[in-house]
């Protein structure tokens, strides 16, 4: 599963260890276009031991978030656990989508990111939300 490559996009960032390391439990952070390769922000948030990742547009009134994908953090593995779709509403693995057919969703999905630039900090530019607090 490609969902390991998505820590790929983190690393370039230097923020690698952000589902290994407690300190990242309930942070957040986007990737913003700098280039014109993509448009849409990857907003990522990491509460207690649970990944979303999801991109939106803004609208007139909202922001349309599609698709927001979650994961579960099992020490430094992903477990897919949800999708998102505008279209489609909420699809659960194992539930109302098929593993395999989301997991091809999401490798797609990320490899996506790769070729857009997400990983490229010339091209996306990296906005916490909510930084990670040191543990004293």
């Amino acid at each position: 599963m490609n969902s390991m490559k998505l820590l790929d996009i983190f690393k370039c960032h230097q923020i690698n260890s952000f589902i290994q390391d407690p300190i990242h439990e309930n942070s957040s952070f986007a990737l913003n276009p700098i280039g014109s390769k993509f448009s849409k922000p990857l907003l990522v948030i990491r509460y207690s031991n649970k990944l979303q990742c999801a991109q939106f547009t803004e609208s007139a009134y909202d922001k349309d978030y599609d698709p927001i994908i979650e994961w579960i953090i099992n020490g430094n593995t992903l477990e897919l656990v949800s999708i998102y779709r505008w279209h489609q509403g909420l699809l659960t693995v194992g539930k109302n989508i098929k593993k395999s057919d989301a997991d091809d969703f999401v490798d797609n999905w990320i490899l996506d990111l790769l070729e857009r630039g997400y990983n490229d900090p010339l091209e996306a530019e990296l906005e916490w939300f909510s930084k990670p607090k040191s543990k004293l």
